[in-house]
C-alpha cells in the first residue's frame, strides 16, 4: 500500500545532509594531506607547483545498539550510514553497547551489516578503537540517543577529545537528549532522526 511505501522511504531515507558534511570534512582532511609539490606543473596555473595528496580521509560511525535502541531507530542510524556511503569508498562502522559489538566496512551498493548488542551504554570502548585504528583527518561519527552512562566522565571526556582533535571532523548526532556540551562537537538532530 502506499502509507506503508512513504513509511518505508521516510525510516530509509537519511536525515542528515551527509554530502555536505563529509565534503566538508574531506576538504578539511586533504587541506591536511596535500602538500605543493614542484615535480609537476599545475594543470590550471602554469607556473605553479602541482599538489600531491597522500590520503583520503575514511568516515568512521560508532553505532549505539544498546537496548535503549529502538528497531527504527537503528533503521535511521543504518540509513545515515548508507547515505554516508555514497560519497566515500567505505564506512567503518562500529556497533557498540557496552562494549565493541564488532567493526565492519560497508560500501555503496552491498548489504548494510546487522549490528549485535542491547545491552548497557558505555561509549569508551568504542573511542577507544577508532582511537586507535584512526587516521590524522578521518571523519568520526557517534549515532545515539546520548543515554550514555559514561559520558561526561573525565576518562570519556579526554578520549573524546583526543579523538576530536585527529579527526577532520566529529559528528554527534542524536535521536534523544543532546551531546555533553564537555564534548565539544558538532551536534546534529536531525528531523527523521527523533525529537
Amino acid at each position: 500500500p502506499g502509507g506503508l511505501d512513504r513509511e518505508i522511504s521516510a525510516v530509509l531515507r537519511p536525515a542528515v545532509n551527509w554530502r555536505v558534511v563529509l565534503r566538508t570534512a574531506l576538504r578539511e582532511g586533504y587541506g591536511r594531506t596535500v602538500m605543493q609539490d614542484w615535480r609537476r606543473e599545475s594543470r590550471r596555473v602554469p607556473g605553479l607547483p602541482g599538489v600531491r595528496r597522500f590520503s583520503q580521509p575514511r568516515a568512521w560511525v560508532l553505532v549505539d545498539t544498546s537496548g535503549s535502541i529502538t528497531q527504527e531507530e537503528y533503521d535511521q542510524f543504518m540509513a545515515e550510514v548508507a547515505g554516508m556511503a555514497r560519497d566515500v569508498d567505505g564506512v567503518y562502522v562500529v556497533f557498540w553497547d557496552a562494549v565493541v559489538q564488532g567493526v565492519e566496512v560497508y560500501r555503496r551498493g552491498r548489504p548494510l551489516p546487522a549490528g549485535k548488542g542491547g545491552g548497557g551504554t558505555v561509549v569508551r570502548p568504542a573511542l577507544e578503537e577508532v582511537a586507535k585504528r584512526m587516521r590524522y583527518g578521518d571523519v568520526v561519527v557517534v549515532l545515539s540517543d546520548f543515554e550514555i552512562s559514561d559520558a561526561e566522565e573525565p576518562e570519556t571526556v579526554r578520549l573524546v577529545h583526543d579523538v576530536a582533535r585527529r579527526a577532520g571532523v566529529a559528528v554527534a548526532a542524536t535521536v534523544g537528549v543532546s551531546p555533553p556540551a564537555e564534548w565539544g562537537w558538532r551536534a546534529v538532530r536531525g528531523e527523521g532522526m527523533g525529537a
